[in-house]
């Protein structure tokens, strides 16, 4: 698969993600969602797109393996953190701020905007996925070690 059609797609998920969030973070009214859900995005991306390529080999389940401990324990954290504290401060004033447009500017700045950055750093990941069809190496290893 071309590593352009392989950000698109992930392009594709981040952008649905991002938008259920926004929904489910405007019926609750606490954009803070956003916070818990950013280490999830990352799993969900370098898993999704890893099923689409339709390869599994080794350097790409390590890879999203790694993203999935990752992603998984910063959520949770960011979860525990947060729980029974209401919206997290930033997003209070912002929704006092931004007035009858909050709607709109919080979500493209607050998850849309998340989303290109999580694109922008998924991107090595999304290269593994496309392109790596090698066996696993010392520097691999190296990797997984640090």
């Amino acid at each position: 698969m071309n590593v352009l059609i392989t950000f698109f797609i992930a392009a594709i998920i981040i952008f649905t993600y991002m938008t259920g969030l926004f929904v489910v973070a405007l019926m609750r009214k606490d954009n803070s969602i956003a916070d818990i859900a950013w280490g999830a995005g990352f799993v969900v991306v370098a898993w999704g797109t890893l099923v689409v390529t339709g390869d599994f080999f080794p350097r790409q389940l390590l890879t999203c393996s790694l993203i999935l401990i990752w992603g998984s324990r910063l959520s949770t954290r960011i979860f525990l953190r947060n729980r029974g504290k209401g919206e997290d401060p930033r997003y209070r004033k912002w929704r006092e701020e931004w007035g009858r447009c909050f709607i709109v500017r919080s979500y493209f700045q607050v998850f849309l905007l998340q989303g290109f950055i999580l694109l922008v750093n998924i991107a090595p990941v999304l290269i593994i996925n496309t392109t790596s069809d090698a066996k696993l190496v010392l520097l691999d290893t190296l990797g997984l070690l640090v």
